[in-house]
């Protein structure tokens, strides 16, 4: 057997399991999607894990005794007969005649042909692959990017499976395979292969999920509780606008008028128990008595504005 038949391998294990007829209708078999109300093959199943190794080997046996591709054959290996047309038949004449048998390949043939193939997309950020993003300098020296800005770009792409961090994408113009880098340095720490990284990429978003879905209920409470205290205020000042002002709020602001417009005059008018105390009879010289008749005259139509003020206030 060579490795190039693992899949065929594979595949064949799994048209034991599979629930469709083929030439190996064992009991038990089921679907690797089970549908609902489908039966998962345990009432069916009579083979022990020794009967089942058995008949895997016997279908193995039965690929290896499978043809091979005519244009395989070597010209030397011709006179061999049939037996060396089968797979098991080719693989032991190619240990006895062809042992240690090399060639010069060209400097591409590993990319092509021993690593695995796809194809990526160029977008702004890089080439996008299996859902990392890779970059690199020679992307940009070709103008890749700034093309890219209006539809992405396809691009082969080779890689090894076991390894994420790195991939290789062809470069026309050198006629070369280029690596390019992916952006994520943590990739680079825990070397993973790409079906990891996958699984690493999808447990990050069940994370963020869970982490939305914590604030949202927390923000659920946090709301209602400002609305509560909004509408609390909202309330307390509209029922505040409705009420009067109280009759000392109204005398205090009278007063505080009042007081404002003495100190705007200067000190150019006196209190009035400053005045009444200086204006006694002992005090008025009555050879002025017309001047300081005159005098109080003016000063008691002076007062007399400034309460008609204060009452009109």
């Amino acid at each position: 057997m060579t490795p190039v038949a693992k899949g065929t391998v594979e595949g064949k294990n799994a048209e034991i399991k599979n629930n469709k007829s083929s030439r190996f209708d064992l009991p038990g078999r089921f679907s690797k999607k089970i549908e609902r109300r489908q039966s998962n093959g345990k009432k069916a199943a009579a083979l022990d894990i020794f009967q089942f190794e058995k008949i895997l080997v016997e279908i193995i046996m039965d690929l290896n005794g499978s043809p091979i591709n005519p244009r395989r054959i070597p010209p030397d290996a011709l006179q061999e007969g049939a037996k060396v047309a089968s797979r098991s038949g080719f693989h032991n004449w190619a240990l006895t005649h062809r042992s240690g048998f090399t060639r010069n390949m060209g400097k591409n043939f590993v990319y092509e042909y021993l690593m695995t193939s796809g194809v990526g997309k160029i977008t702004p950020l890089g080439i996008k692959f299996q859902g990392e993003i890779y970059k690199c300098d020679r992307l940009r020296e070709l103008g890749l990017l700034s093309a890219s800005v209006q539809e992405s770009i396809k691009t082969n792409v080779a890689y090894n499976p076991l390894l994420a961090s790195e991939i290789y994408f062809y470069d026309s113009s050198d006629l070369t395979w280029v690596p390019a880098y992916n952006i994520d340095p943590e990739v680079y720490d825990i070397k993973v292969s790409f079906p990891e990284v996958k699984d690493f990429r999808t447990l990050q978003n069940q994370l963020v999920n869970q982490a939305e879905l914590n604030n949202y209920s927390r923000r659920r409470v946090r709301v209602k509780s400002i609305r509560n205290i909004v509408k609390k205020s909202v309330d307390d000042k509209r029922n505040t606008l409705h009420q009067p002002d109280p009759p000392d709020l109204r005398q205090n602001r009278s007063q505080e008028r009042a007081n404002e417009r003495t100190e705007g005059l200067n000190g150019a008018i006196a209190n009035r128990g400053e005045l009444l105390s200086t204006v006694t009879p002992s005090t008025i010289d009555h050879s002025h008595e017309h001047d300081s008749n005159h005098s109080d005259i003016e000063k008691k139509s002076l007062w007399d504005e400034v309460d008609a003020i204060n009452i009109i206030e």
